[in-house]
């Protein structure tokens, strides 16, 4: 577990240990993703990318001891993508990193938590060998759009017309390392 500071200067303690399962999958529930994902895959990440999935709570009050409610996450795999055309598919591969969800609770937005989070799980990747990351968000989705090509220089590699749930538009983004 380590902490950092966003920018009201509200420490937060990120936490990625399987231990957490439990709580994260509870903030996953709760949450307002606007494409919610099925509890198997979201197991699937946890338990197969436990060091991308990270859980962003307020940090333990010294007096209580008890730990609030997570208020923010993020969750990340790492896939084999070919690189170039191959007729055949046997050309070479390089892992890239994929953001599949992040979510900040409302009361806590345009703080820094996501940008945070975000930040961290995408060096981890960078870390981890990826030479790129890749997300979907919705087309709607401005905010999202802003945080990501603006903070970080994701760019716009395809419309995905119809892609979630609710028949909404989205954008693949991509992050090359």
């Amino acid at each position: 577990m380590f902490s950092f500071c966003t920018s009201t200067r509200k420490l937060l303690a990120i936490l990625w240990q399987i231990k957490y399962y439990k709580k994260a999958l509870s903030y996953h529930h709760t949450s307002s993703s606007p494409r919610p994902f099925a509890v198997f895959t979201f197991r699937y990440f946890l338990t197969r990318y436990p060091e991308l999935c990270l859980l962003a709570v307020p940090k333990t009050n010294a007096t209580t001891k008890t730990r609030p409610e997570p208020i923010g996450c993020v969750v990340g795999k790492i896939d084999n993508e070919e690189e170039g055309y191959s007729l055949h598919g046997n050309g070479a591969t390089f892992p890239t990193g994929y953001i599949g969800m992040l979510a900040v609770s409302k009361d806590y937005r345009r703080r820094g938590i996501g940008k945070a989070l975000v930040q961290r799980v995408v060096h981890r990747m960078k870390k981890m060998g990826c030479r790129s990351v890749t997300l979907e968000t919705e087309v709607s989705n401005v905010t999202a759009q802003r945080l990501y090509q603006e903070s970080f220089g994701f760019i716009r590699e395809e419309l995905l017309c119809r892609y979630y749930l609710n028949f909404g538009d989205a954008y693949r983004l991509r992050l090359w390392l």
